[in-house]
């Protein structure tokens, strides 16, 4: 697995001083070094100011999911900003709005990530987030390949979504492994759930991924609710979790979690607490099969509840919703293979692009951490 951890943890550090000096002291959300934490951001700063570009970049436009999104994504301070209270706002707005691309949608939000300036391989990911409720809302933290904008497509990058909801539905927790599965344009969804008796969108929850070379395990705060190892993969699939990842935070409206209606309160906000990536002590499964263990969090009070390795689609259909059929909308897209390929990343969350990277990319030096 390379040089030493001691070495690994020692080169990330000076990296990451490196651009906190060339910041000129510590700005913004800026990157540190905590105890024993690879990366964190904090997300302290003015009220209105940016997340810190040193390591987040905008994904732009209004052209999502084959136009089942409704959302148009911006890197307005309106859609994504610092509290000045430590927290990163991203806001889902009901408002007419016209992009540079001449696209109209009547609401607009905002998806940042990491893509070229912070990645990793194996470890803890985390953040402590407080999303909102709504039918229409679909709030997510995720991980993707750092190949997924360029060399290689979706689903083959690998993802790992460390929290999703379909608004809707705020005591259901998601997450879930997309990776690509053999005659599967879309790959599989495998992963878990958490079912809570209080809503998660009531107050902050801690979720985290811990990610080893032979599994993933997911947890809300502190507590495992599932485990996915190869082994538990339909026939077929492959395993691209081997390679780094980038971070990344949107708030979607639309897509398979359905339109909003007029229960749906606008602006919908979803706090951002702070982002870490660290060493964990997990180094894998033990045992082999599904393995799942959830008690709930912690604000519940509640007895355990059972969470189930199933597909999303599965999960969709239990909370009363399905996700838009994807082969219809590639069939509907008129653009091209080329264009095809650039909206698969993340269930087609990608927008017509003229080339392949995101929009709001600064141009700052990656920062790479191998980390377990």
């Amino acid at each position: 697995m390379g040089i030493s951890l001691g070495r690994r943890f020692a080169w990330a550090a000076a990296a990451f001083a490196a651009v906190a000096l060339a910041l000129g002291g510590t700005p913004a959300g800026a990157l540190a070094s905590v105890g024993t934490t690879s990366f964190v951001d904090d997300f302290n700063g003015p009220a209105g100011a940016s997340p810190n570009p040193q390591t987040w970049s905008f994904d732009t436009g209004g052209e999502w999911g084959y136009g089942a999104q409704l959302q148009y994504y911006t890197s307005r301070p309106s859609n994504a900003s610092l509290d000045g209270q430590g927290h990163l706002v991203i806001s889902a707005n009901a408002e007419t709005y016209v992009g540079p691309d001449g696209v109209m949608r009547q609401y607009t939000s905002a998806r940042l990530q990491t893509w070229k300036k912070l990645d990793f391989t194996y470890g803890s990911i985390s953040a402590r987030i407080q999303v909102p409720a709504g039918k229409g809302l679909w709030p997510g933290f995720w991980a993707f390949g750092d190949d997924a904008y360029s060399s290689n497509d979706w689903p083959n990058c690998g993802e790992i979504d460390v929290m999703e909801f379909n608004g809707a539905n705020p005591n259901l927790l998601l997450g879930t492994l997309h990776g690509p599965q053999t005659g599967v344009p879309n790959g599989y969804a495998v992963g878990g759930t958490e079912q809570s008796a209080t809503p998660f969108s009531a107050g902050f929850h801690t979720y985290e991924a811990d990610w080893a070379p032979t599994g993933v395990r997911f947890l809300v705060d502190g507590r495992t609710y599932a485990t996915i190892t190869p082994s538990q993969l339909p026939a077929g699939s492959g395993w691209p979790f081997n390679h780094p990842f980038f971070v990344a935070l949107d708030l979607a409206v639309g897509d398979w979690v359905g339109a909003p209606d007029a229960s749906t309160r606008f602006p919908a906000k979803m706090l951002v607490d702070w982002v870490r990536v660290a060493p964990s002590s997990w180094t894998g499964p033990t045992g082999s099969g599904p393995t799942s263990a959830g008690t709930g969090p912690t604000s519940t009070g509640t007895a355990p509840s059972t969470a189930k390795t199933r597909t999303k689609r599965a999960v969709a259909r239990a909370a009363g919703t399905t996700r838009t059929g994807h082969k219809s909308h590639k069939r509907s897209c008129r653009r091209g293979a080329r264009c095809a390929r650039r909206h698969r990343v993340h269930h087609h969350r990608r927008p017509h692009r003229k080339d392949h990277g995101p929009v709001g990319d600064w141009g700052a030096k990656p920062i790479s951490a191998r980390i377990a």
